[in-house]
């Protein structure tokens, strides 16, 4: 039907035709890709980018099948290796060499080592409330052999650890804290994905969460 129409048509129009034809195309293309596995993935590094703070992803997707996951996470992952059977969900396979470098941090865990010390900006009056805090945290401790004295500093460091400074500052911290993404499992119907995968943190020593995310095609 397109080939008639174009025929009837002049030469310039033909062309104006194909252009239009051409650009219709691409766009359905585009469209229609925007749920794709590496268009998905990507918005999902975004949104635990933008939620958990400083994550550094690593390249490597370690592809485990629901035997190895119940194996390694039984108990954290209860709720997806049932969603996993009950829609008989398949594993997929997944590349990062479409992901755009440029908006993802990537690191081997070698270099995340790097990533360790790290600092957490605050304003001059912050630094300040923050010292006076630590300063108060000390004075507690040198009456320990106090008891009465000890427990009357107690509660006022438990009411500052409730304080709307104390939060703020744990929450910064925390979305700070450098974390390493590794993807372990990507799962898919044809109606949903679901991405497994831990980060590791190093708190004294190397520290480990898995979690996960269902996203609707």
């Amino acid at each position: 039907m397109l080939q008639r129409c174009a025929q009837n048509l002049p030469m310039n129009n033909k062309i104006i035709f194909i252009l239009l034809f051409i650009f219709n195309f691409l766009f359905i293309q585009t469209v229609t890709g925007q749920n794709t596995i590496d268009s998905t993935f990507r918005r999902l590094f975004k949104n635990i980018s933008d939620y958990y703070g400083s994550v550094f992803l690593d390249t490597s997707y370690l592809k485990a099948d629901s035997s190895q996951l119940l194996k390694m996470y039984l108990i954290e992952l209860t709720m997806e290796l049932d969603l996993i059977k009950t829609y008989k969900m398949k594993l997929t396979d997944f590349s990062f060499s479409d992901v755009n470098q440029l908006l993802v941090k990537f690191k081997t865990v070698k270099e995340f080592y790097k990533e360790r010390y790290y600092k957490v900006d605050l304003s001059v009056e912050d630094s300040i409330v923050l010292e006076n805090e630590q300063s108060f945290y000390s004075n507690k401790f040198s009456h320990i052999m106090n008891e009465k004295v000890y427990d009357s500093l107690g509660k006022v460091v438990n009411l500052l650890l409730m304080s709307t400074f104390d939060q703020l500052f744990r929450n910064q911290k925390a979305k700070m804290e450098p974390k390493h993404m590794t993807l372990i499992s990507v799962f898919e119907t044809d109606k949903m994905y679901l991405f497994i995968y831990k980060f590791m943190m190093l708190q004294g020593h190397a520290h480990y969460y898995v979690h996960s995310d269902l996203v609707l095609k």
